[in-house]
């Protein structure tokens, strides 16, 4: 269960990490619906996106709805790649 381990390491580093694994697994989720990736695909999706952020430390709610679109956006852009 990679994704399983991948959400128990962003609830422990905690920040906007939760808010990001969120938004990607959704959007993963998304597109393998759509047939755009296979199901295996989508550990590798969130843990990409994952990697690219800089977690912001007390965030705002204005701040966990940016990174929640960031995380959305990175979700798009790796897998048009």
């Amino acid at each position: 269960y990679p994704c399983f381990t991948t959400a128990v390491e962003a609830g422990r580093k905690g920040q906007t990490y939760p808010a990001v694994l969120s938004a990607a697994d959704e959007e993963a989720v998304h597109l393998f619906l759509a047939g755009r990736i296979g199901f295996n695909d989508i550990a590798s999706v969130v843990a990409g996106v994952l990697d690219r952020h800089e977690p912001i430390a007390d965030p705002t709610l204005e701040a966990v709805l940016e990174v929640d679109a960031w995380a959305r956006e990175q979700v798009g852009s790796l897998v048009r790649t």
